[in-house]
């Protein structure tokens, strides 16, 4: 959970006179800090020179790294069609050079955008079939994130039974592995099954204190949101109005926050779509 000094040595290893796949690297590792911050600006001017660099093309390998963050990251910005293109040319490049590692990583950042895209039935194929391959190459970690992104998708499917199990796992499996922003999003999945299931109760409240702490300490405000409107929700369920509304407004100065960098990462993405569809030729 030490996400910022990473994102601190990504940038200063930028700084010294790289081989082009070294570069490449460095590259990769700070887009995917920066996402994990939601510093999209930074990841984006990250991926516009990633594209830029001419590399062996008959290493497939860093090829398949920058077509993953490619993927995730113009799913955020709501290029759907763009990012399952380029997601699924990963995910075809490491099945063809037979490493399923590779293949682990793919299907991780495919299956968000089927969810965000609204397919539904391939994301969840494409979880299920990532929680496989990632089991059979023992990472465990990226078992844990299918496990926690396939809870939220069926959750979000009206199907709460079925996703609170692979919640719960999911959540000790990211625990196991030190992923604590996983958990921690993870734990808010939970949250969120537990309440449409009717069973979110007093209980539980120092669980959601823990969220709420984790997620504002780190400006976090897409997770934060959804937190205070479940917070609202529960206290409209509980007949509190009063505490509902506060919650909501909560919830509101939390979704600006979130929108704000929103905004500034359709900005940042729209900077590098010339070179995003150049270097895809």
């Amino acid at each position: 959970d030490r996400t910022e000094e990473g994102l601190a040595l990504a940038e200063a290893l930028l700084t010294r006179d790289l081989a082009p796949e070294q570069r490449l690297r460095a590259l990769q590792f700070r887009a995917n800090i920066a996402v994990l911050l939601r510093r999209y600006e930074s990841a984006f001017e990250s991926l516009g020179e990633a594209l830029s660099i001419e590399i062996d093309v008959d290493d497939p390998e860093p090829v398949i790294a920058t077509l993953n963050m490619a993927a995730y990251m113009l799913g955020r910005v709501g290029e759907y069609e763009l990012g399952i293109e380029y997601g699924e040319r990963a995910l075809a490049m490491a099945r063809e050079i037979d490493q399923p590692q590779d293949a682990c990583v793919a299907l991780q950042r495919l299956a968000p955008v089927y969810k965000w895209a609204d397919r539904p039935e391939q994301s969840e194929r494409t979880y299920r079939e990532g929680i496989r391959v990632c089991g059979e190459v023992g990472n465990t970690l990226f078992v844990g994130v299918h496990q926690h992104g396939l809870a939220d998708l069926l959750r979000r499917e009206g199907e709460a039974e079925p996703a609170l199990p692979l919640a719960e796992t999911s959540i000790q499996t990211l625990e196991d592995a030190v992923y604590i922003l996983g958990e921690y999003e993870a734990r808010l999945v939970r949250a969120e099954i537990l309440f449409d299931l009717g069973r979110l109760d007093e209980s539980w409240r120092e669980e959601l204190v823990r969220l709420n702490d984790y997620f504002t300490d780190r400006t976090l405000w897409d997770q934060a949101a959804r937190l205070e409107l479940l917070k609202s929700e529960l206290a409209a369920a509980s007949g509190d109005f009063e505490a509902a509304l506060n919650q909501l407004h909560d919830y509101i100065d939390a979704r600006e926050s979130f929108l704000g960098r929103e905004r500034s990462m359709r900005l940042a993405y729209l900077q590098v779509e010339f070179d995003s569809r150049l270097q895809r030729q």
